[in-house]
């Protein structure tokens, strides 16, 4: 597998902010992000997601990365909040998508596009059964 992408493919640190958006609620939650990625002796990609949200709890995500091919691979999600999915990504020179869904839970989507410094503006969206929506945007950075 050969990417130029750091983010995800290869192990390392990356922090971030951003902004949740509920459609039950007219609030705009802030929050920090940070994944710590590494690869496993089998050539998968473990990732460990924190997210603090200001002024409320945090919760931590666990992504598998695996079945990388030319422009796709395969992905699953154990979180604390929402129980554990298997989704599908694919990627190109300059986005990395990945889509979750699990008919009669949950469904979402996220998108992360390359910027020229190196960072990524990232866009999620996450719906539940009962119509629940939530939406995500932000940005992750490279920690030195």
């Amino acid at each position: 597998m050969k990417t130029n992408h750091a983010f995800i493919f290869q192990p390392g640190r990356w922090i971030g902010t951003g902004k949740i958006t509920l459609s039950f609620s007219p609030e705009v939650l802030r929050f920090r992000t940070a994944w710590d990625l590494q690869q496993n002796s089998a050539g998968e990609i473990l990732a460990k997601q924190l997210v603090e949200i200001e002024q409320n709890d945090s919760t931590i995500n666990h992504f598998s990365i695996y079945a990388i091919d030319k422009g796709t691979f395969k992905i699953s999600l154990e979180s604390e909040l929402i129980g554990a999915f298997g989704g599908v990504g694919i990627y190109d020179a300059k986005t990395i998508a990945w889509e979750f869904t699990a008919p009669g839970s949950i469904e979402g989507y996220e998108v992360f596009e390359l910027q020229d410094n190196g960072e990524y503006i990232f866009h999620s969206e996450y719906a539940s059964q009962d119509l629940f929506r939530t939406v995500i945007d932000g940005r992750i950075w490279k920690k030195c």
